[in-house]
């Protein structure tokens, strides 16, 4: 199977530029770029999501998204797939099953939510569940 592998770094956004779809459309336009260079490869987006906001906007972009709520059960390829680049941009050997780097007190505090306010959105009511230390900097491998 021939994969690539679009990385989204650990990306900073000043707040000046939040909320310009300035992450959205980096993202589509390395997407449109990988996928006219090599078509015939499968694409994956993988990053870190330590903020519940660029965990949905990733589940409003993409149809296939993993963890998700519509998808308990991960399958098997996309799982390994997953750790594989969890270790090697975040040297992260050590997931727990829910694929959460922990790292409690490690960047920036999110005080977007407070626990039990996340239940009108399914997308973020999920990652809210699966990844409760965020807002101490725990990180979610989308």
């Amino acid at each position: 199977i021939n994969v690539l592998c679009i990385f989204l770094g650990s990306m900073y956004i000043m707040p000046r530029w939040r909320g310009s779809s300035l992450t959205t459309s980096l993202l589509l336009a390395c997407w449109l770029e990988a996928s006219l260079r090599w078509p015939s490869h499968k694409a994956y987006l993988f990053f870190a999501a330590n903020s519940f906001k660029s965990y949905s906007t990733v589940r409003k972009l993409f149809h296939d998204c993993f963890p998700s709520h519509t998808c308990p059960v991960m399958p098997l390829w996309e799982l390994s797939y997953l750790k594989h680049l969890a270790h090697v941009f975040y040297g992260a050997s050590q997931l727990s099953e829910d694929l959460i780097m922990h790292a409690h007190g490690v960047g920036r505090a999110f005080t977007e939510l407070q626990d039990g306010m996340c239940s009108d959105d399914a997308d973020v009511a999920f990652f809210c569940k699966i990844n409760p230390g965020y807002q101490q900097g725990d990180k979610l491998m989308v």
